[in-house]
């Protein structure tokens, strides 16, 4: 392995703009810092970057979408290379039962990195995916191929050019609880250097509208194990501005071969633009037979919607789509409720919804209540 290409990718720490996602109908411009520290087995120096990039999300039907992201690294040392990354994707979901989904994600990147580092190189991935949903655990099966090539030069009339492939899969298992969601990850691959299989486990825990998110792993790599460790947050700080943290030791990539090493960073992340044909979601509760409740949500982007409710034990109750929306009717019994909606996952709330209240994790709830028949 040439201690080039694996120095490369480091500049790019925990904001590389080939995994980078925005709401559909949504224009994302984010500006940072961020921090790489190559392994020891590289000849490359530690690295601040100021980080520049934006996303932009467009809608395709209510079950897919097309993004298109762009970013950059400026060394703020002379010792370090600077970079340009851009990518795009397309994904979709398609419903098979009301707990099987399919997916499908298709993505590509290009980028450059300048001196004392130079290295040119191009991606094409594709992910298929089953996704199933039992209550409040998903279990996510996902397969992988990618292609790619690279180019070092070495001096004005010589440079090295090598086809890159990888494929293989990994299995994800998470489950969700009010305030926090453990999660597994197996994963392996096959790829031009040879084979990968790596374990990792950790949480996301929900304060209010902030995340944090704390990774453990193993990987056995071609030339040897690597302990990873990663610590994410995720605060928003307006409707429209947010402030996102990442560090630690992050994974090996099979297709460049690159091994793992450390970065750090935080970075703004402003929309700047919503357009397209946004629905509000939209809430409301229809009383029929005595305890009998029917929750409703407008939410025509999301691929799965589910309820959340103390009178579930706090589990998820999967609602299903209709014609005007996501439903669901549950049996509650008389007395006063908290609840709220998970939307792709995602804790949420409509701005219309009535009586808010904050539970213990600084969370907001909806009240319900029920009346005697």
């Amino acid at each position: 392995m040439a201690p080039l290409i694996a120095a490369v990718p480091l500049a790019f720490g925990p904001f590389a703009p080939a995994t980078a996602r925005c709401q559909p109908g949504s224009l994302l411009l984010d500006a940072g810092f961020s921090y790489s520290l190559p392994p020891a087995s590289v000849t490359a120096e530690s690295t601040p970057y100021l980080f520049l990039g934006g996303r932009l999300g467009l809608p395709l039907g209510d079950r897919a979408s097309w993004s298109l992201s762009g970013a950059t690294g400026l060394s703020l040392v002379s010792e370090g290379s600077s970079w340009l990354s851009l990518g795009t994707a397309a994904e979709g979901s398609v419903p098979v039962s009301g707990a099987l989904w399919l997916d499908l994600s298709l993505g590509g990147e290009v980028f450059s990195v300048g001196d004392p580092y130079p290295y040119d190189a191009g991606l094409l991935e594709l992910e298929p995916a089953a996704r199933f949903t039992f209550a409040a655990t998903t279990l996510r099966l996902v397969g992988r191929g990618a292609i790619g090539r690279s180019r070092i030069p070495v001096n004005r009339r010589t440079e090295v050019v090598t086809d890159l492939w990888s494929w293989g899969g990994r299995l994800e298992l998470w489950h969700r609880f009010p305030a926090v969601e453990p999660r597994l990850r197996l994963e392996g691959y096959s790829s031009t250097q040879g084979e990968y299989y790596g374990i990792s486990g950790g949480a996301r825990f929900s304060i209010g509208g902030s995340l944090c998110d704390l990774d453990l792993g193993l990987w056995e790599t071609p030339t040897g194990s690597e302990f990873l460790f990663a610590l994410g947050l995720f605060l928003p700080l307006g409707p429209d501005l947010a402030f996102r943290g990442n560090g630690g030791r992050y994974a090996p990539d099979p297709l460049l071969d690159t091994p793992a090493a450390g970065s750090a960073g935080a970075v703004l992340s402003w929309t700047a633009l919503r357009f397209g044909d946004e629905h509000p979601q939209t809430y409301r509760i229809e009383e029929g037979a005595p305890a009998q409740v029917r929750f409703h949500l407008e939410a025509p982007n999301a691929t799965t919607v589910e309820l959340v409710a103390d009178f579930l034990d706090w589990e998820s109750l999967p609602m299903l789509r209709g014609a005007d929306g996501w439903v669901v009717t549950v049996l509650v019994e008389p007395g006063l409720h908290r609840f709220g909606f998970l939307v792709d996952g995602t804790w949420h709330l409509p701005d219309e919804i009535p009586g808010r209240t904050i539970d213990e994790w600084g969370r907001e709830q909806a009240t319900l209540v029920v009346t005697e028949p």
